[in-house]
C-alpha cells in the first residue's frame, strides 16, 4: 500500500514542470488524453507512480463523485488528500491539487498541475505544476485515498 508521504514526495518532484503550448504534457501523453486540461490527469499520474491503484480519471466532477460515493470525501484537509476546488457559483469542482500540509490558520499548501504560479493567471487551466497556498473556502471537499497507515 501507498502512504500519503510517498504521494506528496512524488508530486513535489514535479513542481516546476511546464506544459508546452495547448496543454501538451507528459501527463496527458501517459494518460492517452493529451492537449486537454490536465489537473486531474496529473493527480492520476502521481498516484500511479506512487503505486496507488485508483481508477484513472481526467474529470474533477467525476473524481469528486467517486470519493463521495465511497464515503471518502471530507470537509477538513489532511496531507495527501485531493483538494477539490471551485470558483464558480454552482460549487462544481473545476480544479484539484494534492494537500501537502495544513497550516495553523486553516489554509493549506497544495501541489497542483495545470495552474498558474500566483493569483494572476488561470487558477484551473494554467501552465505548470506549482506549490500553492489555498484557503479552506476555495475547496468544496477533500478526497482521502485509502493510504496505508
Amino acid at each position: 500500500m501507498t502512504t500519503a508521504s510517498k504521494v506528496i514526495q512524488i508530486a513535489l518532484r514535479e513542481v516546476g514542470y511546464k506544459e508546452k503550448p495547448v496543454n501538451d504534457t507528459k501527463y496527458g501523453i501517459w494518460f492517452g488524453l493529451n492537449n486537454q486540461p490536465w489537473c486531474y490527469i496529473f493527480i492520476s499520474w502521481v498516484f500511479f507512480h506512487a503505486g496507488l491503484n485508483l481508477a484513472k480519471c481526467a474529470s474533477c466532477p467525476v473524481g469528486y463523485d467517486w470519493y463521495r460515493r465511497k464515503g471518502r470525501l471530507f470537509l477538513r484537509p489532511a496531507p495527501g488528500d485531493i483538494a477539490f476546488f471551485s470558483w464558480n457559483p454552482e460549487n462544481i469542482p473545476q480544479h484539484v491539487g494534492i494537500v501537502e500540509r495544513v497550516n495553523p490558520d486553516g489554509s493549506f499548501v497544495t501541489i497542483e498541475g495545470n495552474t498558474s504560479s500566483g493569483l494572476a493567471g488561470s487558477q484551473d487551466n494554467g501552465d505548470g505544476v506549482y506549490r500553492r497556498v489555498r484557503r479552506r473556502s476555495d475547496a468544496v471537499g477533500f478526497g482521502r485515498p485509502p493510504y496505508q497507515g
